[in-house]
């Protein structure tokens, strides 16, 4: 912040208020020779992380201040630290090092700073700790950016130096840092990315991306993605069990649905669960409702009419915040939990929902079979290509959000050719074969049978690998680099807990 705050309308640094809320500083009177030479040769910062947005509040002025300072970095949900990036390039003639959160190199709401710093700067070094905590009180994971001024379209390669693969638990230490086996160094041209992801990578690693992505297209072409519903107070619809049970069977068939968590998916299934959610978006009126749940949804009509959706009028008190996408719920349906470590996606029934803790996947209309977009979305090679493509937060959780997810390359297949046809035809009775071993597995009925059905399982998804390799003409040599990038993190078994 500074004293150019004095031009943003509303602005009136003679209000003591506003002046102890802005804390303006003046560059220009503080350091008048530094500015007058052009800037510091130096800038070397450790900018607080936080969400302006969370922390101060919509219609904080501090919000608008930055909007009209600031807009070609602003978005909504921004952190300040991007502010404190662009501003110290603005007093710099030299360079700039700052240690940041690495959540702006992957993230949506951070595509304005990534294009400010494109644009406008030549980044020499990227060091990228991926999962590692370095502040230890802090369970951020962070990265360092080394950049000076530059003119556009300046595109020099930027070192880029990582850690070879995320740490486990025991690993976040400094000793774990300093190993030369766990770290890599390699050139890249971010200048290439522009406002997108820095998903950066090893140069092979980068060319198998590059081949993988060029089989196939974009699910976001073959399906419509987006957040699961949400209700703005999820406890509210919720009955509780003997509620549900007491309704009749049309009410339960008309009004519940199941609930599928971000814990209840995984790869391929959907755990058992007895989670009720009432689901009331075809309902015309309240007094339509069972008088049982009624008298439910009256318990938390405080909380429902303090959400912000009703007070702007967007839904009625009793009915979901935002039924997302409702209108394409007639479609096959893909889930997948929005942040996990590996591709977690399964099918789900209609009576099965999931709200914002969750991905959905909407197949148009396509000559292939749910069960085989199921299977190429599941196998090692797309999980390997998701990595590349995915938000790494400081947990070794990747964020599974629509528009990372939309990216993956999807196989698509020729039907006339009788072997991608029989190719396809495999992979579907598998992934069937998949779902029922699973189903099994959660059978106490099973129990003594379990080494088998988890031996089939195995068997049947490694087939589905070997298949889906295949289709994407993936090599024994990128197979093996496939393997070594996925042997660094331990990866579970479909349909085991966490």
């Amino acid at each position: 912040m500074d004293f150019r705050c004095k031009k943003v309308p509303g602005v009136d640094l003679s209000d003591r208020e506003q002046l102890r809320n802005l804390r303006p500083f003046d560059w220009d009177h503080n350091f008048p020779e530094v500015r007058k030479n052009g800037g510091f040769d130096i800038v070397v910062g450790n900018p607080p992380y936080y969400s302006i947005d969370k922390t101060w509040g919509k219609g904080d002025l501090r919000l608008r201040v930055l909007r009209d300072l600031y807009p070609d970095v602003f978005t909504d949900k921004t952190d300040i630290y991007y502010y404190f990036l662009h501003r110290a390039l603005e007093i710099s003639k030299g360079r700039v090092g700052f240690i940041v959160s690495r959540a702006f190199l992957e993230a949506d709401k951070a595509k304005n700073i990534r294009g400010y710093l494109n644009e406008n700067t030549d980044i020499e070094l990227l060091f990228d700790f991926r999962n590692m905590r370095v502040f230890e009180q802090a369970g951020i994971a962070t990265s360092i950016i080394v950049f000076r001024p530059a003119k556009k379209n300046f595109a020099s390669p930027t070192t880029i130096v990582r850690l070879a693969h995320p740490l486990k638990e025991h690993e976040q230490d400094a000793q774990s840092l300093s190993r030369a086996v766990n770290q890599e160094s390699f050139s890249q041209v971010l200048r290439s990315f522009g406002r997108d992801p820095w998903n950066v990578a090893r140069p092979e690693v980068r060319q198998l991306y590059e081949k993988v992505d060029d089989a196939g297209e974009p699910l976001g072409t073959i399906a419509i993605l987006g957040q699961g519903m949400q209700t703005g107070c999820n406890e509210a619809f919720e009955p509780p069990h003997d509620l549900a049970n007491k309704l009749g069977a049309r009410a339960r068939q008309s009004i519940l649905r199941q609930r599928a968590r971000n814990s209840d998916i995984f790869a391929y299934v959907v755990a058992p669960t007895t989670i009720p959610l009432l689901y009331l978006e075809d309902v015309e009126k309240f007094d339509d409702l069972p008088n049982s749940v009624q008298a439910h949804l009256k318990k938390f009509r405080g909380e429902l009419h303090e959400r912000a959706a009703y007070q702007r009028g967007d839904c009625e008190w009793w009915k979901y915040t935002w039924p997302l996408q409702r209108e394409y719920y007639d479609r096959p349906r893909i889930i997948c939990p929005y942040r996990c470590s590996e591709n977690r996606f399964s099918l789900v029934e209609p009576s099965t929902l999931g709200l914002t803790d969750t991905t959905t996947v909407f197949l148009n209309q396509i000559v292939e079979d749910p069960r085989y977009i199921l299977g190429l979305i599941n196998s090692k090679l797309l999980t390997f290509r998701f990595r590349g493509l995915g938000k790494l937060t400081g947990s070794s959780l990747y964020e599974y959000f629509d528009n990372s997810v939309s990216r993956l390359p999807i196989r698509r297949i020729d039907i006339k050719s009788r072997a991608e046809r029989s190719s396809h035809d495999q992979i579907c009775t598998l992934v069937s074969a998949i779902q029922t071993d699973i189903a099994e597995l959660h059978d106490p009925r099973r129990h003594g049978d379990q080494p088998t059905i988890r031996e089939n399982v195995r068997m049947s998804l490694l087939e589905v690998d070997r298949l889906v390799y295949q289709l994407y003409s993936v090599t024994a040599d990128e197979e093996n680099l496939i393997g070594q990038e996925m042997s660094m993190t331990a990866d579970s078994q479909p349909g085991d807990p966490d």
